[in-house]
C-alpha cells in the first residue's frame, strides 16, 4: 500500500524597524559608538576611526551598519503582513514531489 504525505505551509511577511537617531554634533553618543565597535569590528577598523565625532553622516552610517539591529537603541512595532501565503503539495513515499 503506498503511503503520500499532504503538506500546508503558511507564510507571511514580517517586517521589523530598528532604529538610532544621532547628531554628528554629539560626542557623548559618538564615544558610546565607538565603545561597541570592538564586538563587530576588528581592531584594526577602530583604530582608524576619528576619535572627535565627524561631522559626516556617512561615517556613522558605516558604522551602525556594522551593528547588529537588535544592539540599536529603538525599535518599532513589530508589523506581520495580513497577506499570507499558503502553498500546498502531495507527495509520494519517496519523497517525490507529485502536485
Amino acid at each position: 500500500m503506498a503511503t503520500y504525505k499532504f503538506t500546508h505551509t503558511r507564510s507571511w511577511i514580517t517586517a521589523e524597524d530598528y532604529w538610532e537617531e544621532f547628531d554628528t554634533e554629539d560626542q557623548e553618543k559618538w564615544d558610546a559608538l565607538l565603545d561597541s565597535i570592538p564586538d563587530y569590528a576588528d581592531q584594526e577598523e577602530v583604530e582608524a576611526l576619528p576619535k572627535k565625532a565627524p561631522t559626516d553622516p556617512q561615517i556613522w552610517f558605516n558604522l551602525y551598519s556594522l551593528i547588529n539591529e537588535a544592539d540599536l537603541e529603538n525599535q518599532d512595532e513589530i508589523y506581520t503582513g495580513d497577506e499570507i501565503e499558503h502553498e500546498l503539495a502531495l507527495y509520494d513515499e519517496d519523497g517525490n514531489y507529485i502536485c
